[in-house]
């Protein structure tokens, strides 16, 4: 379920987007939900009232849809001929695309996102280390359980998007403030990833806060928006 709050958190920011387009004299508007909505049982009745309220034409994608264009989107500027693996992690779920050219061979949807393996497992602050632990090995099981369909074919290559890699990719570099020229295309090996982890996983939220690169996310609600 999408709980009243944060449809009525979404509902907010929509407000504001609408009054900007019409500023601007947009002659078409589209809002599109993905997997948070797709999930819920109460996702199609959301999106109709978002229609309703704002007179948006508003559609729920599918899977394989979210997954095509999550992984065209990624790779316009790079196009390769070698299988590439594109991850998109969000609040409530981590998407995996592989894909070569503009053909996606494979995608799969983990029910594993910072928000919602933070409420599962993460209670102290800063986290237990058995906390983290057990966070590590759900995730590990569900990506495991996912790829055993995967093709042969590995990939050559990874394409990582949305909040989780900029902000590593920011922190990697300690942009204050942010500059999405540097952040977009930067390359981040394993090694800093897990010098990141240890140092962010050592801290309380308020240090982690002045961590340069990392920027304070909107306030936490008590289940993932869409």
């Amino acid at each position: 379920m999408i709980c009243s709050d944060a449809m009525e958190g979404v509902c907010d920011v929509i407000a504001g987007y609408k009054a900007r387009y019409e500023e601007m004299g947009t002659d078409r508007v589209m809002a599109i939900a993905t997997s948070a909505v797709r999930d819920a049982f109460n996702g199609e009745a959301f999106v109709a009232e978002l229609r309703e309220r704002f007179d948006l034409d508003a559609s729920m994608l599918t899977g394989e849809e979210e997954a095509r264009l999550t992984y065209l989107g990624a790779t316009a500027h790079r196009p390769e001929s070698d299988p590439t693996l594109v991850f998109d992690i969000g609040g409530g779920s981590t998407e995996l695309i592989v894909g070569t050219g503009s053909e996606v061979g494979f995608h799969t949807s983990l029910q594993a996102g910072t928000i919602r393996q933070s409420e599962r497992h993460l209670t102290s602050d800063p986290p237990d280390p058995h906390e983290l632990e057990d966070l590590a090995a759900d995730i590990a099981k569900q990506i495991a359980r996912a790829i055993a369909a995967q093709p042969e074919d590995r990939p050559a290559r990874a394409i990582a998007v949305a909040g989780t890699p900029t902000s590593l990719a920011a922190i990697d570099q300690g942009l204050e403030p942010y500059d999405r020229d540097r952040v977009h295309g930067y390359r981040l090996g394993m090694r800093p990833v897990q010098r990141m982890l240890s140092r962010l996983s050592s801290l309380p939220l308020a240090e982690r806060l002045r961590v340069p690169g990392l920027h304070r996310a909107a306030p936490r609600r008590s289940s993932p928006g869409p």
